[in-house]
């Protein structure tokens, strides 16, 4: 998060991403999103939205491989 708290900082969302070992077109499957917009975050272009920040805070290693793998269940 920034100093404030109120939103998480470029390099934080990367640092949390690399901890969880994925790339970034893991981690977009795994979130619904194009790996673009993962790379946008990660250079701070744009915002990383509240939700996905709390989300990715509480992923655990292992957790974007069943949430992409979830994802392609429904059909995303």
């Amino acid at each position: 998060m920034d100093p404030k708290g109120k939103r998480m900082l470029a390099n934080a969302f990367k640092q949390h991403r690399l901890s969880l070992g994925a790339s970034q077109a893991q981690l977009a499957e795994a979130l619904g999103v194009d790996v673009m917009t993962i790379s946008r975050w990660e250079r701070g272009v744009h915002a990383v939205p509240a939700s996905v920040a709390r989300l990715i805070e509480r992923m655990k290693p292992g957790d974007v491989v069943r949430f992409a793998r979830s994802s392609k269940k429904e059909g995303r």
